[in-house]
């Protein structure tokens, strides 16, 4: 249910604390059908239950502090997207098989039960209502993740408990359901009432609506469930489970397999948040490229995104800008000011956590005297780092050789970035493995926390209180007339975003265009509205003849007459 609600519109927080109330309720009415039935095995329970009760409060602290960094909704989207995905695969593929199975009439033996390592536990005791003689550690570990995934996603955990209990423990089929749900009673109160007290996230308007919704809905699926096969059930079921998953994978904003995940280039007024970057060479980036008409990149805030194993090997195009960046870099600031980086999950990037830096980190480039080159005013706030800087590679793996260490850092400060005088700083750098900002100052105000604004302790630097960026009102668009403003504005707003003065983006630099046709315009013009690969190094370009052929002209004149 709480990925419905989720899918719904109701915040993730919300939904598992009260979709955990509506479990509780349905769970004791199950549970007491199964005890006037006598099919419930009561020590089993407790054993599940002792592991469930730490779990649980495990759970808890995890969503305390996820709920407290601003992350807890995207924990929890994340963790359904992925669990419903692979347990709607796993229910499909198996239930499709068995149905095939049933057509063809194949009987296949397979073993009554299967060990693993769990089962070679110590603390071995009987249960004698299943008729077992196993460890008590293999129902308390299952119990502990059962309470666990209970305390973050608000489900009972039957989908994991029902399946461990016939695979794992082996008890009898019959009494499973009955067990399962006096241990969901137990674990979903822990949950409901930990929520209720901590958060204070239980809503009646939602909550009861649902027990009722739930009640009925419990005895229509039994009804229906008589008249239709097991295996056909089961795969409805994991179809509506991956179509959840992809519905939640589809409201969530991920980057992915990118050579730059996020591109903040040359720009102002910025607001990251919310992401994940993944699988990328490069997860976040805020940079000034040389040779655009916008000289500077400034005021971006990156916060609450999720930077994760930005490790894909760089696969722009050779002597480009973004192929100078190395994979396995979570966030780059390349000469970019006033930046704030706060409140991130950042892991799993082999070549560094996040790296502050001047526009010599990337070579080969020619400079740009109307831009700084390097950045200024970076603040890096209580962001979450860890298993950052695995393998390292080109000048970061020679950097840290000379350190004598042979993984990188979570921070780096390097090339320009380091100086004291830029006005840079960091807070809680000891959590940190850092290099270059030792002579970075301490942030004065610590990031907000959420039991922070709800007192009213909101600093005057926090960015807590801006929720977007953007104009108020779109900006009046400006009217580009066929003269030699027109023209400009036609090369700064179309053609420089692959044509920088000195520097190879997309396609060939302004300064190679002029080399090669020196004064003739004309044939920049006629190229413009139909052009054609001249170079196996550059894609082709796509035609421009929208614009007029006087435009055109005084396009190629400008082009032509531009210097740096």
């Amino acid at each position: 249910m709480t990925p419905f609600l989720i899918f719904l519109g109701v915040p993730p927080a919300y939904a598992v604390a009260n979709e955990a109330n509506n479990i509780l309720a349905t769970s004791v009415s199950g549970s007491t059908t199964h005890y006037l039935k006598n099919t419930l095995d009561y020590k089993m329970g407790f054993m599940i239950v002792i592991g469930g009760a730490i779990g649980t409060i495990i759970g808890i602290y995890t969503f305390t502090y996820f709920k407290d960094i601003g992350k807890i909704d995207t924990v929890i989207s994340l963790a359904y997207m992925y669990i419903l995905a692979i347990i709607g695969t796993l229910m499909l593929v198996e239930s499709l098989g068995e149905i095939d199975k049933a057509r063809k009439n194949t009987i296949i033996k397979r073993k009554l039960h299967v060990h693993y390592w769990i089962h070679g536990l110590p603390f071995r005791m009987r249960f004698p209502k299943s008729k077992l003689y196993e460890s008590a550690c293999t129902p308390i570990i299952i119990g502990l993740f059962v309470g666990f995934i209970a305390a973050i996603m608000g489900i009972g955990g039957a989908f994991i408990l029902v399946p461990a209990m016939i695979y794992i423990i082996g008890m009898p089929v019959k009494l499973i359901p009955g067990t399962s749900l006096f241990v969901t009673v137990f674990i979903s109160a822990v949950v409901t009432i930990l929520h209720s007290f901590n958060y204070g996230t239980i809503d009646l308007f939602l909550v009861v609506p649902l027990i009722l919704g739930s009640i009925v809905g419990v005895q229509v699926g039994q009804k229906i469930g008589q008249f239709l096969d097991s295996n056909e059930l089961k795969s409805l079921f994991a179809m509506l489970l991956i179509t959840v998953a992809i519905a939640i994978a589809y409201d969530s904003y991920q980057v992915f397999d990118n050579v730059a995940g996020i591109e903040i280039e040359n720009s102002r007024h910025v607001l990251v948040e919310g992401n994940l970057a993944k699988n990328n060479t490069g997860g976040i980036l805020v940079f000034i490229t040389p040779g655009l008409p916008i000289k500077s990149s400034y005021d971006a805030i990156i916060r609450r995104n999720f930077v994760l194993d930005n490790n894909t090997p760089n696969f722009g195009i050779p002597g480009s800008l973004v192929s100078q960046i190395p994979a396995g870099s979570g966030i780059i600031v390349m000469s970019g000011d006033e930046v704030i980086i706060e409140d991130n999950v950042i892991t799993g990037n082999n070549n560094a956590g996040i790296i502050i830096t001047s526009q010599d980190f990337v070579t080969e480039i020619a400079t740009d005297t109307g831009s700084d080159p390097n950045p200024d005013k970076v603040q890096i706030r209580d962001n979450v780092m860890f298993a950052n800087g695995a393998s390292p590679e080109g000048e970061m793996k020679l950097l840290m050789l000379t350190q004598f260490s042979t993984a990188g850092p979570d921070i780096l400060a390097y090339q320009g970035a380091a100086d004291a005088e830029r006005g840079s700083c960091i807070s809680r750098r000891s959590a940190y493995r850092t290099h270059g900002v030792e002579e970075w100052s301490d942030c004065d105000s610590p990031t907000i926390r959420a039991n922070d604004a709800i007192a009213g302790r909101e600093p005057d630097d926090s960015t807590r209180g801006l929720t977007t960026k953007m104009l108020p009102e779109p900006a009046a668009p400006r009217v580009i007339t066929v003269d030699a403003s027109g023209a400009e504005l036609v090369y700064q707003g179309i053609c420089a975003g692959c044509h920088a003065y000195n520097v190879r983006l997309i396609g060939p630099p302004t300064l190679a265009i002029q080399a090669q046709y020196g004064d003739d315009a004309g044939s920049i013009a006629a190229y413009i509205a139909s052009p054609h690969k001249k170079r196996p190094d550059f894609p082709t370009m796509p035609p421009q003849d929208h614009l007029s052929e006087p435009m055109r002209q005084l396009v190629a004149e400008y082009m032509l007459a531009l210097t740096n």
